[in-house]
């Protein structure tokens, strides 16, 4: 599977995220349990990259949003990618002995 750019941020931080039909494919076949490998590559890119813009900065200057709720929604979206990395970095092992189970 060959990578492709992330599409140009929206004009809005509400905007729909777009997909194309591979990307709701692979959405569709993690959510019912039956994804692929390439399929849970395809939905975890897209989530990170595209839906939570992990790569983008967060600040939202906007004279329209004077109190920064542009860039506190933007921040939001990252901070879910962010604990989604994290979960990746963590050795399972390891909160097993912290935990005793």
């Amino acid at each position: 599977m060959t990578r492709k750019t992330p599409p140009a941020p929206p004009k809005s931080v509400l905007a729909s995220i777009p997909y194309d039909k591979a990307e709701l494919n692979a959405m569709y076949a993690l959510s019912v349990s039956a994804a692929t490998a390439e399929q849970q590559k395809r939905a975890w890119d897209w989530i990170i990259g595209a839906l939570c813009r992990y790569l983008d900065i967060s600040y939202r200057p906007s004279a329209e949003d004077p109190n920064g709720r542009d860039s506190a929604f933007a921040d939001g979206r990252r901070f879910v990618a962010a604990e989604m990395i994290k979960m990746t970095r963590v050795n399972p092992a390891i909160l097993e002995e912290q935990d005793g189970r």
